[in-house]
């Protein structure tokens, strides 16, 4: 990156045409001693942007993807705010290229997935910290995978073997995903809350994780870690299951079968109040626990 960004004939070739004097407290928590309040048009995108003179560099904090369907992040940006993507939607997805010197926020304070409404990830091959690989986003050396692209056409993926870890919630909004394929190097998924309407498949030799019927299990089956809903809106914890962890993605379940063995659920709300349960059979062990809560509008049969 050049040291002089601030002024205006770095600018010229991306069409910039004035540097505004501010001093605000911008979202990215930095005070910004000169900030760039400009639309540029390239590539079929726009950005805004702030600059830091202290740590001369550009960040984008508001972006807008127009019907060309691809977004070029310049070479002189230094970070995507997660802020950018807010406003940042469409109806099929785009490719985003990430230039060598970009970091880009995948989640916002409260950790929530902001990087949505991508299609392919493309990572500029000298970049020191992401790859690529088919359009999925990974660390440099693909042990972790970062982002599952929500837009991705196909409908089954399986992880590569160079893969040791799941990054938080990198499947929490695939599109088109129906089936994912884990395979035996993958040791962490790092609490991650998975789409419920993938069907899970683990590679038997994998020795921190199972699947049964779809769902993801830990190892000796104590564990439910993603529980998977079928097309018929059916779910059920098998027999074994001890805790129930608290990411569940439950919206599209109508019809829910809690083991007599669970003895922990990581959250109420996630589990019976995040969806469309009309009906659910649970253990009469659970009972004092659900009758804090209000569950009038779903049939509840206790065994």
């Amino acid at each position: 990156m050049a040291k002089d960004l601030h002024k205006k004939d770095d600018y010229k070739e991306y069409g910039k045409s004035c540097i505004e004097e501010d001093a605000k407290e911008k979202t990215n928590g930095k005070l910004m001693k000169e900030y760039i309040d400009e639309w540029e048009e390239k590539g079929g995108s726009y950005f805004e942007f702030d600059y830091d003179k202290e740590t001369d560099s550009v960040t984008i904090i508001d972006i807008y993807v127009t019907s060309e369907y691809k977004l070029e992040i310049p070479n002189f940006v230094s970070r995507v705010c997660y802020c950018a993507w807010y406003r940042n939607i469409s109806d099929r997805g785009y490719k985003i290229f990430i230039p060598k010197g970009c970091y880009i926020d995948l989640f916002d304070k409260n950790n929530d997935s902001v990087c949505t409404h991508v299609m392919y990830f493309e990572v500029d091959e000298k970049h020191e910290l992401y790859s690529s690989e088919d359009g999925v986003l990974y660390n440099k050396d693909k042990t972790i995978l970062l982002a599952y692209p929500m837009f991705r056409v196909e409908s089954r993926y399986t992880v590569p073997e160079s893969v040791v870890r799941i990054g938080y919630n990198a499947f929490i909004l695939p599109n088109m995903l129906e089936q994912l394929i884990i395979t035996k190097n993958v040791i962490d998924i790092q609490n991650s809350l998975f789409h419920s309407s993938i069907e899970i498949i683990v590679d038997e030799e994998n020795s921190a994780f199972k699947s049964v019927n779809g769902s993801l299990y830990s190892k000796d089956g104590k564990i439910l870690y993603s529980l998977y809903i079928d097309e018929n809106g059916k779910a059920i914890v098998e027999e074994g299951t001890i805790i129930i962890s608290e990411k569940q993605n439950m919206l599209s379940c109508e019809e829910l079968y809690i083991a007599s063995t669970v003895k922990i659920i990581g959250s109420i709300d996630n589990i019976f109040f995040n969806g469309d349960i009309e009906h659910c059979v649970v253990p009469r062990a659970l009972k004092e626990c659900l009758n804090k809560y209000d569950t009038d509008f779903m049939d509840i049969t206790y065994y």
